[in-house]
């Protein structure tokens, strides 16, 4: 049978609370689900028995339920079999476990699905988070190997990011993935509902918002520029990241891409728990608590056997090398059961691997796809599209879109491409990448007349001219690229210059040549 979805949280025990009480409580909710499920959809009422028998509560269905006790060790296991209400020929084999190891009490859940009968046709189904998983959550506090599981995203001040960074983010012990989401730099609020991103992927990633665009910053100075979240854009960092990762392993996710809906694509948040809960179903290993829980109750039945055949000597040796024979072919087992899980985790690698890379390249796909669909038909158009699409790096001044607004430049998609070129030069500069001289970068990508700075005349004669204000600062800008010539229709300039401190391209302006010092008049 494939495993479709997977999930195991510790139960906290509160201070003073015995924990066998906290597993009867788990055991109690466990069995709720199963009897309010057959209540609701097959109108059935059902008891479940706890003894080992199977029962057949509707036609085609089977559950079998046990509860096993050791002194301060106890074992649920509920295994529950039915066909699909939508295609007979798929049955779902949900297994519930529950588990008290002394201190410790987990829950775990694994839901599994096969073909009943061989048909060639899709296979098709609506799969969801169990509604176990939420109760139990929402009766316990949990935990994933330590860490909290969240049911609410995590608004990340400025001043809490290096810390959340070190503590969380890039810890060892990390297993479930965190979706860290940027505020649109237009409304200061993340491109989707994060609360109902946190919803859907819950127990199987942790959602968090960076509060403002100092958040964003405070995450670059932690990770890097190339591993960071800004401008709208969201990055979910796997467990194992470090600051030294490779960020197509860690994949950022556009604005557009968190929307949705380009190209009949399901909502995000709806492709991501599918694309989680695979890689969660592939990854199951059962919990410590489960495991141990499950060896001493082992150890218990087989010290049982042992009595009751040492009550009757002419079968002891008999036993005792039968009991032999099982010891030594449960240790073999148990190196090939190590063995297949080292195999499991080594293909699940390139798996994941592969599905990134396919991620990625449908993303780059998508971004090409949207960009084939926004052709600009004027240059104000050309400069809010580029302002959009590279918001990342580049920051556009009121009178850069003053100018354009007037500017009557006939080929908008030129202006566009240059507007991308800059953006590209910036990403380059920011990232430390060797970018040469950039009257060379420019020209190799067909805008040959780039300059780094103005005549000493114009200067002082058009100062002014050049000199714009952003948010109150002002400042002169001197390179520039322009396109085309001849008349007011045919030739444009983009005045530009980068701002190493918040690493941004600034676009000063963006519109009909600047008068300057030898030009006719």
């Amino acid at each position: 049978m494939r495993t479709v979805f997977a999930a195991q949280f510790e139960v906290y025990v509160p201070d003073g609370r015995n924990p066998e009480a906290t597993f009867l409580r788990l055991k109690d909710l466990v069995e709720a689900w199963v009897t309010q499920k057959y209540t609701a959809v097959w109108r059935t009422a059902v008891h479940l028995s706890f003894d080992d028998r199977e029962q057949t509560p509707y036609p085609q269905h089977s559950i079998r339920a046990t509860l096993e006790t050791s002194g301060e060790y106890q074992l649920l296991a509920v295994d529950w079999h039915h066909p699909d209400q939508r295609d007979a020929t798929l049955r779902w084999a949900t297994t519930v476990l529950g588990a008290r190891a002394g201190e410790d009490v987990q829950f775990a859940i694994v839901v599994r699905i096969a073909s009943s009968s061989f048909v060639v046709r899709p296979v098709q189904y609506q799969l969801g988070r169990p509604r176990i998983v939420d109760e139990v959550l929402g009766a316990f506090p949990c935990s994933i190997n330590g860490q909290m599981v969240s049911k609410a995203e995590r608004i990340l001040l400025a001043a809490d990011v290096a810390s959340f960074v070190q503590e969380h983010i890039t810890s060892p012990n990390r297993t479930i993935p965190v979706l860290v989401m940027s505020p649109d730099v237009s409304t200061e609020h993340p491109v989707i509902d994060a609360h109902a991103l946190q919803k859907e992927l819950l127990g199987l990633a942790h959602v968090v918002v960076l509060y403002d665009k100092w958040a964003g910053y405070g995450l670059t100075d932690a990770v890097g520029k190339a591993l960071s979240s800004y401008n709208g854009y969201a990055r979910l960092y796997w467990p194992g990241f470090t600051t030294d990762s490779d960020p197509l392993r860690h994949p950022l996710y556009a604005p557009y891409t968190l929307r949705g809906g380009l190209n009949g694509q399901r909502p995000f948040g709806s492709r991501k728990f599918s694309f989680l809960a695979s890689i969660a179903a592939a990854r199951f290993v059962e919990g410590s608590a489960i495991a141990t829980a499950r060896r001493k109750l082992q150890a218990d039945r087989d010290e049982k056997l042992r009595e009751q055949l040492a009550e009757a000597p002419e079968y002891e040796r008999l036993a005792a090398d039968l009991l032999g024979e099982r010891d030594k072919y449960k240790k073999r087992c148990d190196d090939l059961e190590l063995e297949l899980q080292e195999k499991i985790e080594e293909i699940e690698t390139y798996r994941q691997n592969l599905a990134m890379i396919r991620q990625h390249q449908q993303d780059t796909e998508s971004e090409e796809a949207a960009e084939e669909v926004d052709e600009p038909e004027n240059v104000i158009g050309a400069l809010d599209l580029a302002r959009k699409r590279f918001a990342d790096v580049l920051r556009v001044y009121p009178s850069a879109r003053e100018a354009a607004e007037a500017s009557e430049f006939a080929r908008p998609d030129e202006v566009l491409e240059c507007l991308k070129a800059i953006a590209e030069f910036g990403r380059a500069r920011f990232d430390g990448r060797q970018i040469g001289m950039p009257k060379t970068w420019f020209r190799e990508r067909g805008f040959s007349h780039y300059r780094a700075t103005e005549s000493q005349t114009t200067r002082t004669m058009f100062a002014a001219e050049r000199t714009f204000t952003n948010d109150g600062v002002r400042k002169q800008i001197f390179q520039h690229i322009t396109l085309g010539g001849g008349d007011r229709k045919n030739c444009l300039q983009v005045y530009f210059d980068a701002d190493d401190e918040t690493k941004t391209m600034d676009i000063g302006y963006c519109g009909a040549h600047l008068p300057y010092a030898s030009q006719t008049t």
